[in-house]
């Protein structure tokens, strides 16, 4: 007889903290030294034949954490999540954006639709292909489409690739966060930009979700850390610490404005 792990997602109201809103369930495999989500691209300019391609991300049922270049030239980063926030990955994935139910096919025929009401379509080449991989205890789940960064933001009416854009989005901040030296390394920057931020005439608060992205400076031995806060007005406040060890961490701020992607528009119908 299996024995399986459950985890149970409860949302619970923020206000009274009592009342669960809505319970769901899945379970995970009960050896933990197996890979639960693993993010890969595909093809494209890449050298290296499809199949001998290593994941960029891998995260295991212990918390585990790999990041890997797909090409072999550099060395693997290994990092580690706790349990509780790989439950609640688990639970963005499987129940938030039903990766479960992904079909590449009804994105394929939603685009169809949209390219044939419009008159034109959008052609990539020499991109690579998104693979999102989840294994569970029920099986294996998998999501993939060719150029998803373009498509998903071309077409933001195609639910099925806005969704799983969005888990891509979410797994490339976790390997941001690797890279920082993890959810410590990350929430001490954001306390830094946020002390600098209260002396600052226009006060924000920054969240977790803001951080973009670590730089790393080997020549110089420096690490920067950027935090990216909408201001919904198409311009975003940039807010970078940066490190040089033995120093205090130095943090500066700019406006950028927010890239605008090319979107799928149709011809406005004559009156």
């Amino acid at each position: 007889m299996v024995v399986m792990r459950r985890i149970i997602a409860l949302f619970i109201s923020s206000a009274f903290l009592t009342v669960p809103l809505r319970a769901q369930s899945f379970e995970m495999p009960v050896d933990t030294s197996l890979p639960v989500i693993t993010l890969s691209h595909v093809g494209g300019n890449s050298v290296v034949a499809p199949q001998n391609q290593k994941p960029l991300l891998t995260i295991r049922g212990d918390g585990s954490v790999i990041l890997s270049d797909s090409q072999g030239k550099n060395k693997d980063l290994e990092s580690r999540i706790s349990e509780e926030d790989l439950h609640r990955l688990m639970n963005f994935v499987i129940n938030d954006e039903h990766l479960r139910e992904y079909d590449a096919g009804e994105a394929q025929f939603a685009i169809n639709a949209i390219n044939a009401r419009c008159g034109h379509s959008l052609r990539v080449t020499e991109a690579n292909s998104t693979v999102i991989h989840v294994h569970l205890a029920d099986g294996d789940y998998e999501g993939s489409y060719y150029a998803l960064d373009v498509y998903a933001q071309a077409y933001p009416t195609v639910k099925p690739l806005d969704r799983l854009w969005t888990i891509e989005k979410r797994l490339r901040q976790l390997m941001e966060e690797a890279r920082a030296g993890g959810k410590d390394a990350v929430t001490s920057a954001m306390d830094a930009a946020q002390s600098f931020l209260q002396q600052q005439t226009d006060v924000f608060d920054l969240r977790l979700e803001d951080f973009a992205q670590t730089q790393m400076n080997s020549d110089s031995n420096t690490k920067a850390l950027e935090f990216v806060h909408d201001r919904g007005d198409g311009t975003s406040t940039s807010v970078l610490v940066t490190y040089n060890l033995p120093q205090a961490p130095i943090v500066t701020m700019r406006t950028v404005r927010n890239p605008k992607p090319e979107l799928m528009v149709c011809p406005q119908t004559q009156q």
